[in-house]
């Protein structure tokens, strides 16, 4: 791992400094977003995507999960622009589009239910592709 990141940091120091466009190819989400400011989908030489990583999760439709760990176990937390997702004992889980702030989904979380901590996980980069792949193959006829 210490190879990989001086590799990431010679790539970003030579970006920044010289002003050199870098071409990676990867599949590393980190590689991704440590390093690049723009994203590029290629799929048997056909361009899926061409722009920001915010945008990769607009066009994949992703959703960003809000990990609610409560006081006591309860029903099912209910509230505007989240989806419930499950729940093991006082942990539940909420899952909302990618392209949205947490922030209203947790302060209406916050405000109606007993909160010991709460996280935000971002999507995954491969889930999102694997998407658009499904999505371009439903389009195309395929099954």
């Amino acid at each position: 791992m210490v190879s990989k990141a001086k590799v990431r940091e010679f790539l970003k120091d030579l970006n920044e400094e010289r002003g050199t466009t870098v071409l990676l190819t990867t599949h590393d989400l980190t590689d991704i977003e440590q390093l690049c400011s723009r994203v590029m989908v290629i799929d048997h030489g056909r361009l899926m995507y061409d722009g920001e990583l915010s945008g990769l999760h607009a066009v994949g439709e992703s959703e960003r999960l809000l990990v609610v760990d409560l006081e006591r176990e309860l029903p099912p937390i209910e509230v505007p622009g989240a989806r419930f997702v499950r729940a093991e004992g006082p942990r539940q889980w909420l899952a909302f589009p990618a392209t949205d702030s947490a922030a209203p989904l947790v302060a209406a979380v916050a405000a109606a239910h007993p909160l010991v901590d709460l996280s935000v996980r971002e999507p995954d980069i491969e889930a999102v592709i694997a998407k658009m792949y499904g999505e371009l193959g439903r389009s195309a006829g395929s099954p």
